[in-house]
């Protein structure tokens, strides 16, 4: 394994950070970061409808695309310090960067300056792999679309509706610019997109490890959005961490992201800030009201989504402001847009449509599936609210504390994933500390349904709405009951 050869990789410039206070950048991440297609980052907000209630919580993709980047090389310092050979040829001093470093080796962890089972790792010199990794991390979010995680869910909806012929995911989308638009984005020889998209795609040629320091339980990317949303938001009490605390209990493993039991109480905290931060910032409940408004609106126009999504250079020219304007353009067409502009002009004024009838934090086991019996309930509350009283269900269950798209939280909370540095070998959460094991296995689900306040006027719909919320907490206190213990 070579060592990083400064005259391939030069740190150009700094930018200044609020959470970590410098960014430092390199010749080629420059001239990523100066292309268009990157530039537009910085017109999609992190979060869309958080500032409603947050109003300094208004910061962009572009922000948080350059503090992964920052938090994926600095884990990948303190990996190869602690696992490989590279402290051998240059001192922790010299490195760029300060990372904790222990000069007693630790049993049982890959020795990172050996061949791994994987070529694309064996074929590549240390530069090409930490800046491969600092790509990845810098254009992880390239593919996200206007009012981000809301666009996606109305696409999956219009999609199972058949109203759109494809569905859109921004981590496809993500890979597929990086795949089509390399020259547009400025990336130089020797980097091609499968350096970048074999750590992003599933299943990439990468070592596990790489790929699981951008997605994975406690990935970069949750870490840097968790701190960087607690701190603009003002929230510090609920979702500020300690990144590098997790960063030093980073572990690699048979190929695998593991953390050391030395940060298992951090990384705790930052399982409990992901449930807190979603419960009192993403999902407070005038943040999904306007989440609502904004996909009715995109609902409206069917055509126009599929039309941005199919055209990926229609897609890179859209931004939050810019999607907008375009509504607006259209508004005398028919198909739907001068609705979605009236819709959109009440969120600029913000107009609420939508007031919550119930507000239920249902607890859930985490093998729990009560999706079934939900969408019972919703059925019989709509019949009971009838066309007078229009509501609206939101639940999202899928908002736990520790998530692995693989195998799921179970499996990964039964894995072997905890590293005991006293033996040197993996075990399983349980065995490290039954307490936290059982904390993560329930979870808090906001239970809400919203109604239309000019229809909640009404004294009549009142009543209704007063006899649907004592039944509907009736039922979700049974279905807690009945899954207690699952």
């Amino acid at each position: 394994m070579s060592s990083l050869k400064s005259f391939d990789i030069k740190i150009k410039r700094e930018i200044r950070d609020s959470i970590y206070n410098y960014v430092h950048v390199t010749e080629s991440e420059d001239k990523v970061i100066d292309s268009p297609i990157f530039q537009r980052l910085d017109r999609l907000a992190q979060t869309s409808t958080s500032p409603f209630v947050y109003p300094s919580l208004r910061y962009s993709r572009k922000t948080h695309s350059l503090g992964v980047m920052h938090l994926v090389h600095r884990a990948f310092l303190h990996l190869l310090f602690l696992q490989s050979d590279i402290q051998s040829e240059i001192s922790p001093l010299l490195f760029g960067e300060l990372v904790v470093f222990n000069s007693k080796k630790e049993r049982g962890l890959d020795n990172l300056s050996q061949k791994l089972p994987s070529d694309w790792w064996n074929s590549k010199d240390l530069d090409e792999k930490v800046q491969s990794l600092r790509y990845a991390g810098l254009l992880h979010d390239i593919g996200h679309a206007p009012f981000c995680h809301t666009f996606e869910d109305v696409c999956k909806k219009l999609k199972e509706q058949g109203k759109i012929k494809i569905d859109f995911n921004h981590e496809v989308m993500s890979r597929k610019i990086i795949k089509e638009k390399f020259k547009e984005l400025n990336l130089e020889a020797p980097f091609t997109p499968d350096h970048i998209n074999n750590i992003l795609g599933p299943k990439g040629e990468a070592p596990q490890f790489l790929r699981e320091l951008i997605s994975s339980p406690y990935d970069c990317d949750k870490l840097d959005y968790l701190k960087r949303d607690a701190y603009h938001s003002g929230t510090l009490e609920y979702g500020d961490i300690d990144c590098e605390r997790i960063l030093d209990g980073f572990r690699v493993k048979d190929l695998k992201l593991c953390i050391s039991s030395s940060a298992i109480d951090t990384l705790m905290n930052s399982f409990r800030a992901i449930q807190f931060m979603y419960t009192t910032v993403y999902h407070h409940k005038t943040c999904r009201l306007f989440d609502f408004m904004i996909a009715d609106a995109l609902e409206k126009i069917p055509a126009f989504i599929e039309e941005i999504v199919l055209d990926l250079d229609k897609f890179l020219k859209c931004d939050d402001c810019s999607f907008i304007c375009e509504v607006k353009n259209r508004k005398e067409k028919g198909d739907g847009y001068g609705e979605a502009w009236e819709i959109f002009k009440k969120i600029r004024k913000r107009e609420k449509v939508y007031k919550v009838i119930v507000e239920y934090p249902l607890s859930l086991g985490i093998a729990t599936d009560a999706s079934e019996e939900i969408k019972k309930l919703e059925k019989h509350l709509e019949d009971k609210a009838g066309e007078d009283l229009k509501i609206r269900l939101d639940y999202l269950p899928d908002i736990l504390p520790v998530r692995t798209e693989e195998n799921g939280i179970y499996n990964w909370l039964s894995g072997k994933r905890i590293y005991d540095p006293e033996v040197g070998e993996l075990k399983p959460l349980r065995a490290i500390s039954e307490t936290y094991f059982y904390q993560l296995l329930r979870h808090t689900v906001l239970f809400r349904i919203f109604g239309h306040r000019d229809q909640l006027e009404d004294r009549g719909c009142m009543l209704k709405a007063k006899k649907i919320e004592e039944e509907a907490k009736t039922k979700l206190k049974e279905i807690e009951e009945k899954y207690l213990l699952k």
